[in-house]
């Protein structure tokens, strides 16, 4: 019987990188203001931090809805070019060898 070889773990680890952006696409953006938070600071001051936001405002482009991200928070104009660039820098260093070009120059 095959044994798994460790190239079987980087195909596991890549089809879950392909899967967060479709769990990021769940998140309800259109939530109200009292909607229920994990953020220390905006639970102890009630006021929002500077990462409040964020994540549905990520939601809210997959949606394509860039006002209402632009709404939910002004600092996504710099944190999603962002994220997308180390998003896809490291989904491109999981990739699986079935999609990788071979080395020229070596012999097999």
């Amino acid at each position: 019987m095959d044994k798994a070889g460790p190239s079987s773990g980087n195909k596991l680890f890549f089809a879950l990188w392909l899967f967060v952006p479709l769990l990021i696409f769940q998140v309800n953006y259109y939530s109200a203001n009292a909607h229920f938070t994990i953020c220390l600071i905006k639970n102890i001051i009630g006021r929002d931090c500077y990462g409040c936001g964020v994540l549905r405002g990520i939601s809210a482009c997959l949606h394509l809805d860039f006002s209402a991200a632009y709404r939910l928070n002004h600092l996504n104009l710099l944190t999603l070019p962002l994220l997308t660039f180390l998003y896809g820098k490291e989904l491109w260093s999981t990739r699986p060898a079935c999609f990788r070009s071979p080395i020229r120059g070596t012999i097999v």
